[in-house]
C-alpha cells in the first residue's frame, strides 16, 4: 500500500457516535468468530500467521 492508500481521513466532517460504532462491532462479532471457527478461516489465519513471522525476521 502506498502513503495515499492508507491515509484515513475524515473529509466529511462527520461525527460518529460511540453507540453506533458499538451497534456495527456487536453486529459483526458473531460473523467474524463463526468464519474463524470455520476450517477455512483457520487455515487463512495459520497463513497469515506464518507470512507475519517472516516479515518480523
Amino acid at each position: 500500500m502506498t502513503e495515499k492508500e492508507t491515509d484515513i481521513s475524515n473529509d466529511s466532517r462527520m461525527e460518529i457516535p460511540d453507540y453506533a460504532i458499538e451497534a456495527i462491532a456487536r453486529s459483526l462479532l458473531p460473523i467474524i468468530q463463526t468464519y474463524y471457527e470455520s476450517e477455512s478461516g483457520k487455515q487463512e489465519l495459520a497463513e497469515w500467521q506464518a507470512k507475519q513471522l517472516k516479515l518480523c525476521k
